[in-house]
């Protein structure tokens, strides 16, 4: 359970008014939503709730329960908990992201605490940036890359960060005069850790210059896969998952390049 420090309470963050289409923002898939979640968790960020009256307290977001589904909440407020059936919005502002999604509650937290109550799971999160999907950056000295055919050769790019949707890989100047935007890359390796190879079709979707302090000049391509077997999907999602094991997830997950 995260650290909750006992500070003033936070500005309110206005929820996105209920007349809003927020389809193209909705994230429904499971593992997005239960990523999007335990982030909310582990960086103790707080949410702003939005009862049916409109009266707005604060919380946070203590625990989550795969197998239940029901997700635990720690209020800041005075006059007792909501009553069971009650409806919440929850918003919160995810380092620079604002998220926001709907829970009803179940009644009070089976855990001997006077300020908690059970809630359930969202079945989608708006997560309100341009990103379709939540990109994990690789862990540094484990194998993460792709190998692929380039200018009639065989070549392998360092993998930066990884999502359900694609990848982001560094190519040299000299690989990256050879890709463009559009680009079809039919026959792709990627390493994905240890023992964890992913053949796939991708297809680039951006690419600009960066500078680092060790490898110098280097490009990042962003690229898209165009079609994965469910089987492949939760290959990924696997590898998503052990890579929130990673110790720099929460300071870097969530950067916005």
């Amino acid at each position: 359970m995260p650290t909750i420090a006992s500070e003033a309470a936070p500005a309110w963050i206005e929820p996105v008014p209920a007349e809003t289409d927020l389809g193209a923002f909705a994230v429904a898939d499971e593992w997005e939503i239960s990523a999007l979640l335990r982030m909310v968790i582990e960086c103790a960020e707080p949410l702003t709730v939005y009862a049916a009256d409109g009266v707005p307290c604060w919380a946070y977001l203590v625990a989550q329960d795969a197998l239940s589904g029901e997700l635990q909440l720690q209020l800041r407020q005075a006059g007792g908990l909501p009553e069971a059936g009650t409806s919440l919005v929850c918003v919160a502002n995810l380092q620079g992201i604002k998220l926001q999604f709907s829970c009803d509650v179940l009644g009070p937290s089976l855990v001997a605490t006077d300020d908690s109550c059970r809630v359930t799971r969202p079945r989608s999160i708006a997560r309100l940036q341009r990103r379709r999907f939540l990109r994990i950056e690789t862990p540094l000295g484990l194998p993460y890359s792709a190998s692929l055919m380039l200018g009639g050769r065989m070549v392998e790019m360092g993998m930066d960060n990884l999502s359900l949707g694609g990848v982001a890989l560094r190519a040299s100047p000299r690989e990256a005069r050879l890709v463009y935007v559009g680009q079809r890359l039919p026959r792709v390796w990627l390493e994905l850790g240890h023992d964890v190879v992913l053949h796939t079709e991708l297809e680039v979707r951006s690419r600009r210059a960066w500078s680092s302090f060790l490898l110098g000049e280097q490009h990042l391509v962003g690229c898209c896969f165009t079609s994965l077997t469910e089987e492949a999907r939760e290959t990924v999602r696997r590898t998503l998952d052990s890579m929130f094991g990673n110790a720099a997830f929460v300071r870097e997950t969530v950067r916005n390049k």
